[in-house]
């Protein structure tokens, strides 16, 4: 077994730091044509809140989320029941490129990934099975993004 010098052991623990920071500390931020609320069509919103359909709200540092309801929209009366909303928190990644998305979820320790890629000419992102997601928004709600800084 090899003994390391102390300047080497210094690089070395560094080196171990870096390695066990998540990846989406190092990433760079996202460009501002792929920030804020996606969505696909039909979906419902009230400002900038998803009341149907599907979501995508993607900050510009790398935090994100992804949130669903079902369509038709039921309004929430006395005697009625309410729809369920659902949002899971992302990480977001972005090639150098800057037009392949990864979307990372994890959830009960396991890793989900999602791809989506953004088309200049239509201004979209498009996921698996070329579902389109239209830009509802160029921003996230800011008190949503306090909530979307990547996980440590």
């Amino acid at each position: 077994m090899k003994i390391l010098k102390r300047q080497d052991r210094w690089g070395a623990t560094l080196l171990m730091l870096l390695l066990m920071l998540p990846l989406s500390v190092m990433a760079e931020d996202l460009p501002e044509k792929i920030v804020g609320v996606w969505a696909i069509e039909g979906s419902e919103f009230e400002g900038d809140n998803l009341l149907g359909g599907q979501a995508f709200y993607l900050d510009a540092h790398n935090g994100g989320v992804m949130v669903t309801a079902p369509l038709p929209v039921r309004p929430c009366t006395d005697g009625t029941a309410c729809h369920t909303v659902v949002g899971f928190k992302l990480d977001v990644f972005i090639d150098s490129e800057g037009d392949q998305i990864k979307l990372r979820l994890l959830e009960r320790n396991r890793l989900f990934e999602l791809r989506l890629q953004y088309e200049e000419a239509s201004h979209t992102l498009v996921g698996p099975n070329r579902q389109h997601l239209i830009r509802h928004s160029a921003t996230v709600p800011d008190e949503l993004s306090v909530s979307l800084k990547p996980r440590s």
